[in-house]
């Protein structure tokens, strides 16, 4: 355990009757950028305000450089905290913002004064000291309540969904800065976030959430093209979940490629292409082999022109949408089951209503479960 900053062992948590927490454990490094992501009420807000001492687990430890911290409050930990409101004092200028915790502590004007200089120009915010929370932007009032947060050198600074209400220009640009300055402070950071953008975009290693439990942990190529479980495989990457021949299969939009039906290329129902699948794809597609899921992995490009597909069927195409860049076609396969497939481009023949052949190419598949 000595290489780990922090160790949370077999936290539990309960509110009332609802359980919170099921025996989380989650260990990092110093100077780690990790991100606790998952859906809204999985639990990752309560699991940062136990890292900080404003919850106490029902069960469990928090240990901090060697040190059970469990029964010690706030004030008393090395760890900071920036909410998702930012929690500025309205009343007060940048420069009484940033420097309140040092002023609680005692320090000397003259070195609070100094403390902050630094601390503003740290997140780009030299001049600033004068203005109210009111005079600032979002993007602004974020950098100051980091600056507060880390004034004290704290050993680990917690980040509750800082950027979540920026927009998402601001937002990307903040991801940069927030990485860039967490490597120059060379500090700890805990984020949380139900962003899947930021936290492949920004972390080291991502804790994957659900219901009070880590469903995976790893960094962002593992999370992404290896998912260990079928939650993983949809909440990160937005793969589709199809069943077949008694099995599971989660299928990266970006891996499923859709076209018009052409007589040259007919498609009845699920099978291998007897003209590009290897000479045990067909067997392995009917094996009755333990029930499990599969994963088809996600790259960009999969839907070029030229792949060869392993697994193909029809379906009427519902609708076709543009998002950032991105061509969403979504159809329906015979038995109902709704397929989407995305490729970046505006491009395609298909309209709603059309039959489309829909193929994925089984090299991509990943088993989870």
């Amino acid at each position: 355990m000595g290489d780990f900053l922090l160790s949370c062992e077999h936290i539990e948590k309960s509110f009332g009757a609802t359980r919170v927490l099921c025996g989380i454990n989650l260990h990092v490094r110093p100077s780690e950028f990790i991100t606790l992501l998952g859906p809204s009420g999985c639990g990752k807000t309560t699991l940062l305000r136990i890292i900080a001492g404003l919850e106490y687990p029902d069960e469990g430890k928090v240990i901090l450089d060697g040190v059970d911290m469990t029964p010690v409050p706030p004030h008393r930990r090395s760890v900071g905290m920036v909410f998702q409101n930012y929690a500025l004092f309205p009343h007060m200028n940048v420069e009484a913002n940033v420097g309140y915790s040092l002023r609680l502590k005692g320090v000397p004007k003259a070195q609070i004064r100094e403390e902050v200089a630094k601390a503003l120009h740290t997140v780009a915010l030299d001049g600033y000291g004068r203005r109210l929370p009111s005079e600032l932007s979002g993007g602004q009032s974020q950098r100051v309540a980091i600056a507060r947060a880390i004034i004290g050198k704290p050993r680990i600074l917690l980040l509750d969904e800082p950027l979540g209400a920026l927009d998402l220009q601001l937002r990307r640009q903040m991801q940069i800065e927030l990485k860039h300055l967490q490597k120059q402070l060379s500090m700890t950071f805990i984020y949380i976030t139900h962003d899947q953008e930021e936290a492949l975009t920004m972390s080291d290693r991502i804790a994957v959430m659900k219901d009070g439990r880590f469903q995976q942990t790893g960094d962002a190529t593992q999370i992404y093209d290896a998912p260990e479980t079928t939650f993983v495989a949809q909440f990160v990457g937005n793969a589709n979940i199809l069943r077949m021949d008694g099995r599971t299969y989660a299928i990266r939009s970006e891996y499923v490629r859709m076209e018009p039906v052409s007589p040259d290329k007919p498609s009845t129902g699920f099978a291998a292409a007897p003209e590009t699948a290897a000479p045990d794809t067909a067997a392995a597609a009917q094996s009755d082999g333990t029930t499990g899921a599969m994963a088809i992995a996600a790259l960009s490009g999969s839907l070029k022109t030229g792949d060869s597909p392993v697994f193909h069927t029809t379906g009427t195409v519902t609708d076709k949408s543009f998002a950032g860049g991105q061509l969403r076609i979504n159809a329906r396969l015979p038995d109902g089951t709704m397929l989407l497939s995305s490729r970046h481009g505006i491009d395609s023949d298909l309209r709603a209503g059309m039959e489309a052949r829909v193929s994925w190419d089984q090299k991509h598949m990943v088993e989870v479960h």
